[in-house]
């Protein structure tokens, strides 16, 4: 039994089209996975983090409140209880230019006391570069950057007594 080898070219034009519909689909599917990495890899960057630990001499009760904001713009905060907001895009870009114009990446050698009561530390991430503030160490600027992230928030920053 001889098996025919010729193909019509319709055959022909058939097959390359589905090879090619295939070959676009493939690639679209590996582009929406790319585009899923890419946002989770955003929300799982840090860009703005403060945290605040207190103890006893500290007449709040023992523990800790933290508010973190990622680089998809997506803000956490935990103190007495746990909230979520978003950063819009034009936000979320004047926050990083005001990092930037800041110099709030540049590390700082100056020594600042350590409170008995509490402890307050600041850390930034952006450009590849990460830097980590204690209390009092370029505190104005860092109050006015909180002040920008939690602009248009349904509710007031709850560590804004800091």
């Amino acid at each position: 039994m001889a098996i025919d080898t010729k193909m019509s070219f319709q055959d022909v034009l058939l097959a390359v089209g589905i090879s090619l519909v295939l070959l676009v689909l493939v690639q679209q599917r590996s582009s929406a996975k790319n585009i899923m990495n890419n946002s989770r890899s955003l929300d799982s960057q840090i860009l703005f983090s403060k945290n605040v630990t207190y103890s006893p001499a500290s007449g709040h009760a023992v523990g800790s409140e933290s508010i973190i904001l990622y680089a998809s713009g997506r803000i956490t905060a935990s103190a007495y209880d746990h909230w979520q907001g978003k950063v819009d895009v034009a936000q979320l870009e004047k926050i990083k230019t005001f990092i930037r114009d800041h110099a709030l990446l540049k590390k700082n050698d100056a020594l600042v006391p350590a409170s008995q009561d509490m402890t307050l530390t600041y850390t930034l991430h952006l450009d590849g570069k990460s830097n980590s503030l204690v209390y009092g160490d370029r505190l104005v600027e860092l109050q006015a950057l909180e002040k920008m992230i939690f602009t248009g928030q349904d509710r007031p920053n709850p560590l804004g007594h800091l």
